[in-house]
């Protein structure tokens, strides 16, 4: 996703909870979190949203599931999730998968919870975004390829920063 279909989709997604709940009731968790809070090389595929649990916005979410054709939210957490559960330091919060359609041509889901299963900032624009560190915790939990590659990519960024600054310091050492 660019930064724009980014913008755009966060903006849309906006747009249908303020019509319809508090402003304050979601969350952006994900690669789009790390994207825009983390400055982390990411490339975010879709948009993932904690949402806390109300009837309304179930309803909602779940016709708009049912109209993009995705019945994943019937799913309920599996041997899989409570593995990975046990990883995490802040445990899951959602009952059931999460709500899958697109806004804009983008993958939104939607995961509903009881409260956020992240720390997270809320921006001067109002919008609040997990953690980064949160994020990574239950990304690593999963253990899935492309997430495993990630958590490399970023070992490897930080060596290259403690051997860079290390290695400055050990010679103004030696000159002083």
């Amino acid at each position: 996703m660019t930064n724009i279909e980014i913008t755009n989709v966060i903006n849309e997604f906006r747009r249908l909870m303020e019509a319809n709940t508090a402003d304050d009731s979601w969350c952006i968790v994900g690669s789009v979190a790390l994207k825009v809070l983390g400055g982390i090389e990411v490339t975010p595929h879709d948009l993932d949203v904690e949402v806390l649990e109300s009837s309304e916005m179930e309803s909602i979410f779940r016709n708009m599931a049912i109209a993009y054709g995705s019945n994943y939210y019937e799913r309920k957490p599996d041997n899989y999730d409570a593995k990975a559960e046990k990883r995490m330091k802040r445990p899951i919060t959602w009952k059931h998968k999460p709500y899958i359609f697109e806004i804009k041509g983008v993958r939104v889901n939607v995961w509903m919870v009881t409260e956020f299963s992240n720390r997270s900032v809320q921006l001067t624009n109002g919008l609040r975004y997990a953690l980064p560190a949160d994020v990574l915790d239950r990304k690593l939990a999963y253990r899935r390829p492309k997430d495993i590659r990630l958590g490399l990519m970023l070992i490897q960024d930080i060596s290259t920063m403690m051997n860079r600054c290390c290695g400055e310091c050990d010679e103004k050492e030696k000159e002083g």
